[in-house]
């Protein structure tokens, strides 16, 4: 595996993990999410997970679901590369 794999590997958690973080905030189960955002629970699971990206529609409807807006998703995801990137500095 690239350096380049594990980097995007390290993307694909964190952005897994705001949504994570975002639901359990809200309160919401993930079948709930899933519903609220016309996914199937099995689609929700596998992005929250980090083993899938969501289209940007999907996208789009996973932050209405989770009541954030775009904006504010990507400011979190951007909290979390930097934390991420100051814990584990390049070599």
């Amino acid at each position: 595996m690239s350096h380049y794999d594990d980097s995007n590997n390290d993307v694909k958690n964190m952005f897994a993990n705001v949504i994570l973080q975002i639901r359990l905030e809200k309160g919401l189960s993930q079948l709930q999410a899933a519903q609220l955002s016309g996914l199937s629970l099995k689609k929700w699971i596998s992005i929250e997970n980090g083993e899938q990206w969501p289209q940007l529609h999907i996208m789009n409807n996973i932050c209405k679901a989770l009541n954030i807006s775009q904006k504010e998703f990507s400011y979190r995801l951007a909290l979390s590369i930097n934390s991420f990137c100051e814990q584990n500095p390049l070599p």
